[in-house]
């Protein structure tokens, strides 16, 4: 981020980056359970420590994630004071599939068929993918035969390089969404 504002603006060298990453689980925690206690819920509620466990460990701590699981809990909780750990689950398969309609969806149709590709062979690994995992999965010659989808991902912000020769998903649980895919 800091090079390309930079390039897009002058002195921006000179401002300040925060990197913003995933929550702690012990921050996650707390950005799910405080709205639920008084002062902000008079009556209070409040998370069975397995539920609490559940959605903090699915969220991984993504901020977007803690609010869509979050939502969907309190959505499944029948009441009147507490989230069970079967809320969770029903707000764990509830979530999923409000991010498989909106988020991922999105994302999966800004790639071409060619970078589709790529995500795919990427989702056969837990996290990341070595990319000369990659070229023998995708039955190239070399790394470079990857290059054109692989930057393209990374300009759409899809994909990053943590390391060179690695490859991973800029969002948590893409590589899952892809695996649930059955169409293209």
């Amino acid at each position: 981020m800091p090079a390309k504002l930079a390039e897009a603006r002058s002195y921006a060298e000179r401002f300040r980056f925060v990197e913003i990453g995933a929550l702690r689980p012990e921050d996650a925690r707390t950005a799910l359970a405080e709205p639920a206690r008084p002062p902000a819920r008079p009556e209070g509620i409040r998370y069975e420590p397995a539920a609490l466990d559940k959605l903090v460990t699915v969220s991984g701590g993504y901020p977007y994630f803690v609010q869509v699981f979050g939502d969907q809990a309190w959505r499944a909780a029948p009441g009147p004071d507490t989230i069970t750990a079967g809320d969770a689950d029903v707000a764990v398969a509830l979530g999923t599939a409000v991010l498989d309609d909106s988020l991922f969806h999105s994302r999966w149709n800004r790639a071409t068929p060619a970078q589709k590709k790529l995500m795919r062979a990427m989702a056969q690994d837990p996290v990341q993918s070595q990319v000369s995992d990659l070229v023998t999965r995708l039955r190239r010659r070399r790394p470079g035969d990857l290059s054109v989808a692989r930057d393209e991902l990374i300009k759409k912000g899809l994909i990053f390089a943590p390391e060179r020769g690695v490859l991973r998903s800029t969002v948590p649980h893409m590589d899952d969404h892809i695996r649930r895919r059955t169409e293209d």
